[in-house]
This record gives C-alpha cells, sequence and structure tokens, in this order.
C-alpha cells in the first residue's frame, strides 16, 4: 500500500502537464535566485579582478551609491584598457574614476595618442601610480616618449612596458632611459620602418633587469651584439626582421651569452654564413629557436643545421624553421623539412620543421596535396587564404583562429571560398578580425560573410581596396535583407581603407556598421574634401557612433587645410587633432 502511494505520488508529478511543471521549476528557481547587490564586497572584488575597468564602470558605477564607493574608495587594483571612445564619454570616464583610483591603477594600455596627454601630462606627478606594473603606449612621438621615460623612473613596480614609435625622430638616449627603469623585465617596442639603433651601440648604461624584449621592425643583424653586450641577463629575444643591410664585416665581441634561452627571429638577406656566426658565439644555451628565412637555398642543408644543433646547441628542445623559396625538395631533407605549396606559378613553397607547427599564422595557397591528411592547427591564431578554391578539398582545421586574411599575394585571380568550406576550415564565430587585401571581387560576397549568424564578433575590417563596379555599390543599399540584418546587429568598430576609396563607399559602410567608432582612410581620393566634409558632418551622427578618424599620408601643406575644415565644423568645437608622422589624428 505505501509502495503504490509512493509509486502514485511519483507517477502524478511526472504524468503533470506542462503547466504544471513550468510553475514548479519556476518557484524553484526563485527559491535559489540571488540578486548581485546581495554578494558581499569581497566576492564582488573577486568578479571585478576578471573584468576590465572600463565594463566595470559602465555596469556598476550608477548603479547605486554602494557600488560607486566600492569604486571609489577601495584598495581595488584596476587594469584598465582604454576602448575606442568619444571624447566627452571619455572625459566623463577619466573625471568620475580614474582621477581618484591613480594609485590603485595595475596595469594600463592606451591606444591613441590623445589619451596619453591625460594619464601623463607634462605638469603631471606620475609617482602618483606608483603601483603600475604594465605600461602600453601606442602612436607615441619619440620626444614625447623621451620625456615620459625621464620620469617612469620613478615608478617602483613598473616592470613591463610596450611602446609604439609612430616618428622617426629616435633621440639618442632613449635607450639609456629605457635601461634605466629599475625593475624593468620585460619591453615591447615597435617601429614604422627601419630601426636607427646606432644609439644603442653608443649607449654607456646596461640593463641589470631586463630579460624580454621584443622589436617590431626592421634591423641590421649586426644589433645582436649590440643587444646582448648591453642586456646581459636577457632570457627571451624576438626580432621581427633581421636584415644585412650592406656588405659588413661584424667583428663579435660579446662573450657567450648563458641566460639566453628563447629566440624568435624573421632573416632577411641574411646569409646562413653569417647567421651561422652568431648560433655559434651565442646560441649555447638556447632552447626554443624560432627562425624564418627566405631566398637561399643553402638554409634547406639539414645536414648543416644538425651538426649545429648537435655540437653547438646542445640544450636546444624546440626548433621551429620556416623558408619560404623555390622548391627544391629532395630526399635528403624530408627526414627535417615538410613542405607547404605557396605559389604554383612561380613554383615558389614554404618548407618548415617536422610537426608540431607551433606558428600562430598559417598561409593556404596553390593546390593543395593529394596525400594530405587531416591536421589540427591549435596554434595559429591568422590564417591566410590566398587562393579560395584550395580550400574547398582542404583537410587542415584551425580551432583557434581569431582572424582571417583573404588575400591575393600569389597574383592569380582569386576564386571566393565557399562559405560553407570557410565554416570546415575555422570556426568563424570566433573570428575578431577579418582582412580583404584583393584588388577585384564582387562586394556582395563581403555582405555574405559578414551576416550575423557567421561572423557575430568582428570588431575590425581592413579593405586594401573597393571594387569600381557601381552596380555593386548601387545593390547594396540598405534595402536588401541581408544588408539589415548585418546593419542591425553587426559589432564593427574599427575599419581601415588602405586604398582606393569613393563617397559612396564611405556612406555604404557608414550605413551597414551602425556601432561604427572609428575610420583610418588615406589621401588618395579626389573627393577627399567631401569625404572629410561627411564624415564631420551632424548627419552622420544618426547613422553610427563614429568619433575618432586617421588620415594616413598626409602630406605637410595640407595640414592647414585640414585644420581650417574641420575647425569650420562648429559642433565640433571640442575636437582634437595631432599630426605624427604624417598620419592626422583627429577626435571628437
Amino acid at each position: 500500500m505505501i509502495q503504490t502511494k509512493r509509486r502514485r505520488r511519483y507517477t502524478i508529478l511526472d504524468d503533470s502537464d506542462d503547466d504544471t511543471k513550468i510553475k514548479l521549476q519556476c518557484t524553484n528557481k526563485n527559491k535559489s535566485k540571488t540578486s548581485i547587490e546581495d554578494l558581499s564586497n569581497e566576492l564582488l572584488y573577486e568578479i571585478f579582478e576578471y573584468l576590465d575597468a572600463y565594463f566595470i564602470y559602465e555596469s556598476f558605477f550608477k548603479l547605486n551609491q554602494r557600488f560607486q564607493n566600492l569604486l571609489l574608495y577601495s584598495n581595488f587594483l584596476f587594469e584598465i584598457d582604454i576602448p575606442s571612445l568619444s571624447k566627452s564619454t571619455f572625459e566623463h570616464y577619466y573625471t568620475q574614476v580614474i582621477t581618484a583610483n591613480k594609485h590603485h591603477i595595475k596595469s594600463l594600455h592606451l591606444s591613441d595618442p590623445f589619451t596619453v596627454q591625460y594619464f601623463f601630462s607634462l605638469n603631471d606627478d606620475i609617482s602618483i601610480y606608483w603601483k603600475l606594473q604594465t605600461l602600453m603606449l601606442y602612436s607615441m612621438e619619440s620626444e614625447n616618449l623621451a620625456n615620459l621615460l625621464e620620469r617612469l623612473v620613478t615608478l617602483p613596480k613598473l616592470s613591463s612596458l610596450g611602446i609604439s614609435i609612430a616618428d622617426e625622430l629616435y633621440k639618442n638616449n632613449i635607450f639609456d632611459l629605457i635601461f634605466q627603469l629599475p625593475v624593468l623585465k620585460s619591453c615591447q617596442m615597435s617601429f614604422p620602418r627601419n630601426v636607427n639603433l646606432e644609439s644603442m651601440a653608443s649607449s654607456t648604461i646596461t640593463s641589470n633587469s631586463l630579460e624580454h624584449l621584443i622589436i617590431h621592425g626592421i634591423c641590421n643583424y649586426t644589433i645582436l651584439d649590440t643587444i646582448l653586450s648591453h642586456i646581459p641577463h636577457l632570457r627571451r629575444l624576438s626580432i621581427q626582421y633581421l636584415s644585412r643591410l650592406y656588405d659588413q664585416v661584424q667583428q663579435l665581441i660579446t662573450p657567450v651569452s648563458y641566460n639566453l634561452t628563447h629566440i624568435s627571429i624573421t632573416l632577411h638577406h641574411v646569409s646562413f654564413d653569417h647567421i651561422e656566426q652568431y648560433i655559434k658565439m651565442y646560441f649555447s644555451h638556447v632552447k626554443v629557436l624560432y627562425i624564418s628565412s627566405n631566398g637561399s637555398e643553402t638554409y634547406l642543408d639539414a645536414d648543416r643545421w644538425q651538426h649545429l644543433i648537435v655540437f653547438y646547441m646542445q640544450h636546444l628542445q624546440i626548433f621551429d624553421f620556416q623558408h619560404t623559396n623555390k622548391i627544391l625538395y629532395g630526399d635528403s631533407i624530408k627526414w627535417f623539412f615538410t613542405h607547404e605549396p605557396y605559389s604554383k606559378e612561380h613554383l615558389h613553397g614554404i618548407f618548415y620543421s617536422i610537426q608540431p607547427y607551433r606558428r600562430e599564422y598559417f598561409t593556404l595557397a596553390s593546390e593543395s596535396d593529394s596525400n594530405e591528411i587531416e591536421t589540427i592547427y591549435h596554434s595559429v591564431r591568422h590564417v591566410i587564404v590566398d587562393d579560395g578554391e584550395v580550400i574547398n578539398d582542404c583537410l587542415k582545421y584551425f580551432p583557434n583562429a581569431t582572424e582571417l586574411s583573404l588575400c591575393n599575394n600569389c597574383l592569380t585571380f582569386f576564386k571566393w571560398p565557399r562559405l560553407d568550406d570557410l565554416s570546415s576550415l575555422i570556426p568563424l564565430i570566433q573570428l575578431t578580425k577579418i582582412t580583404i587585401d584583393l584588388s577585384y571581387r564582387r562586394f556582395h560576397r563581403l555582405i555574405q560573410l559578414l551576416i550575423l549568424e557567421l561572423t557575430p564578433n568582428v570588431h575590425t575590417l581592413i579593405l586594401n581596396s573597393i571594387t569600381s563596379n557601381q552596380n555593386d555599390i548601387y545593390s547594396l543599399l540598405p534595402k536588401g535583407r541581408n544588408f539589415q540584418l548585418v546593419s542591425s546587429k553587426n559589432k564593427i568598430k574599427n575599419i581601415i581603407f588602405k586604398t582606393n576609396y569613393s563617397i559612396k563607399v564611405i556612406q555604404l559602410f557608414m550605413n551597414l556598421c551602425r556601432q561604427l567608432q572609428h575610420i583610418t582612410i588615406n589621401l588618395y581620393s579626389p573627393a577627399f574634401k567631401t569625404i572629410i566634409g561627411y564624415l564631420l558632418s551632424k548627419r552622420r551622427k544618426t547613422i553610427c557612433h563614429l568619433s575618432s578618424l586617421s588620415i594616413v599620408n598626409v602630406p605637410t601643406e595640407l595640414i592647414d587645410k585640414v585644420k581650417i575644415l574641420i575647425k569650420s565644423k562648429k559642433h565640433l568645437h571640442n575636437c582634437s587633432m595631432t599630426n605624427i608622422n604624417g598620419t592626422f589624428y583627429i577626435w571628437w
């Protein structure tokens, strides 16, 4: 009897109608529901550690007085990465939160030349940032940078520094100032073109704390000796392009570096003979070596590499080698290198050391190998497609890629990949950046690629050229279903036009990207004045959230004309302007 009743109760509950189930589920959920305002301060601070400071400000600061006090009167350490904001929005954020918490900033990323002035103006005592550990600065003028570096010496915890120098007027003492930072362990430097590091060679100061150095730019290959002589405790070194700029004989004078364990370099017109000298002299304790080269097939001498590794790099654990050259692929090197076709027309290929592949980028070009097997490339973050047809039967998969480039480096007619094929190659939902670097295409393919369901998280779009076919433009004016879907829901905030554009193309993208905040354009178009006038007009305010503009390749004689044009816009009275190395920045 008891068993029957129990069974009946269970049956009644199990056979109840859907409405009853929903009510029961809702009741249980309501009993366990907790508001974020019920959480303790300690737990909230733990949550804040996983969030960006601006997101915290936007989400919580105006919620109530308690949350304002949490942000204004606490020991919470802020990690600040300033997003692309309008000038007025940034000023509110800076005034309400940042000014009261400068002594609680742990990490600071500033991505434009204007915000730097707010944090590090010439008259400010920057010792207030005494808890700052990481500082990343972009688009810096070398003169302002030198002034700032002199003052950064007062920061006792600054251990990581990243600087992007926008001009070529390098001060002689810039490296002395970096080497004097007392606890600096990691430094990343980016230069616009050729890097003049002669000032480092003439420096009398060494850095006893620096352990990790990254240089984005073109350096003379002789800089290796200079770097190691001035940074004796260097452990990790990465140089984007190491080039032999002219014939020279380098006398190696620095003793063996026992600290250098990780090296990543790309060689440009540097012979195997020259780099071999450095390997024998400095690489004896290297554990991880990444080398990219091109040109001479002497780099494909596997026996020579084996000799260097066995006798001069006995601590080597990872050797990652990539070489681009004409295809001379024999059995003698198959034990050491594998091969990826790069250009069928010019018989070029990319040779790289045996699996696993560890690079963060991968180029798909020419025809795939008929003997190809399914391969997953976990390290790749950027996939470059040079021929859309090559991925039709591609067995490669890049599960962690966030950037996609559709290019035409092989000089063949680019065939757009089918979207189904792209989906089998890369998880499109993860993409945050798309580059279209083609001389010809039909524009609707781009619209198709940007449809919400496929790439909803793309925030940056780079276009090397735009179709001149007017039918493409008119057919995409905001009336089609796909266009309306993309324009209402896509998250693109930054567009870079690298070459040709017209006022119609600009208007098209303004309508397409309603969350657009920044545009970069070139001074190539004959309609330049009309385009600038449109971008700065009141009317475009109703279309998107554009608040900054970069104009590349502005001649000196035109800068005054651009300023006059901007000043004629009365609604931009609070606009900021600056010119750095031919790029004119506007922020309002």
